[in-house]
């Protein structure tokens, strides 16, 4: 049996997802995705903060990083250059999702986004020592 294509999810469903799921991650988008994605999510309902809003414009990436894990938000980027384990080892991470570059096409990365959001938006901390470990 191979892989199929999902039909995308509707407003409905999305809207029934959210309400079962009301403790859900909290999301720091990068510069790289513009404010534009931010205000997007927001409107969906999504607990979102650009970081132009944080102070964060022109910051390195660590700097970035550090304030998503300070904060226990998840970073949503196009820079691949967060995927660098030895810079940012995954036990320093609050979670990741890199979409592709807007070059790609705008649609592609709305779709891509879309999709991250319902599998990573119900899971409000994915890497905190609570959850898997056996520790609480």
């Amino acid at each position: 049996m191979g892989w199929r294509k999902l039909p995308p999810s509707g407003k409905e469903e999305r809207a029934e997802f959210l309400r079962r799921n009301r403790r859900r991650a909290k999301f720091l988008v990068d510069e790289s995705l513009g404010s534009g994605t931010a205000e997007r999510l927001r409107r969906e309902g999504w607990n979102v903060r650009d970081t132009t809003e944080a102070g964060l414009r022109g910051r390195s990436d660590e700097e970035i990083l550090g304030f998503a894990l300070r904060y226990g938000r998840m970073l949503l980027t196009c820079d691949g250059d967060f995927l660098n384990d030895r810079k940012f080892p995954p036990h320093r991470n609050p979670g990741l999702v890199v979409l592709p570059s807007p070059e790609r096409g705008e649609q592609e990365q709305r779709t891509v986004l879309r999709y991250a959001m319902e599998i990573v938006g119900c899971f409000p901390d994915p890497f905190s020592p609570q959850q898997g470990d056996g520790r609480g």
